[in-house]
């Protein structure tokens, strides 16, 4: 517990920093709105070839969360990305530190394994289960450009995942297949 409030305190500055760009723009812009359908309609369909989740639910706009998800007595706190990049490049996998502190908190607070649910362009994805690391995440500052947001830039702390500490599908003739396990 104590080290999630550490990681809370830490994270807070660059949080209230970016919170009104952040929220303000995305009522404003419809780009984040538009890629979140998108990235729920490829978690839709890889988790109907894959059935990973009995049920998938989607949260309300101006969540940190994309979806919730059950299986079996399990339940999961997913944020989705899909990354314009291909897998064989990376050893890591960056989340914005306000997610991953969300997803932690998720399991903290309710019990919920929080996952981070990556779709790379080669047809890749990679699943992160914040819950069960067993990397500790390094963390880097980025100067961050998006069409979403009306500043033209802004500094961000991102955490870096490594790809040891993550489920790996890839997607072959159609179907996607697990090549690696946590």
């Amino acid at each position: 517990m104590i080290h999630i409030i550490f990681i809370f305190f830490l994270n807070l500055i660059f949080f209230i920093e970016q919170y009104d760009i952040y929220y303000k723009t995305r009522d404003m812009n419809d780009y984040f709105v538009e890629n979140e359908k998108k990235d729920l309609q490829m978690l839709y369909e890889f988790n109907y070839q894959v059935k990973l989740f009995d049920s998938i639910t989607p949260t309300k706009e101006k969540s940190n969360i994309d979806a919730t998800a059950k299986r079996k007595n399990r339940e999961f706190a997913i944020e989705l990305k899909h990354r314009f990049i291909n897998l064989e490049k990376y050893q890591t996998i960056m989340i914005e530190s306000y997610k991953y502190l969300e997803l932690k908190l998720e399991k903290e607070f309710n019990g919920m394994d929080g996952l981070y649910i990556n779709f790379l362009a080669d047809g890749t994805v990679v699943i992160f289960n914040i819950s069960r690391l067993s990397t500790r995440p390094h963390y880097t500052i980025h100067n961050i450009r998006s069409e979403g947001y009306e500043v033209n830039q802004l500094q961000e702390r991102r955490y870096h995942l490594n790809l040891k500490d993550a489920a790996i599908y890839k997607k072959e003739n159609n179907n996607y297949k697990l090549i690696q396990k946590p």
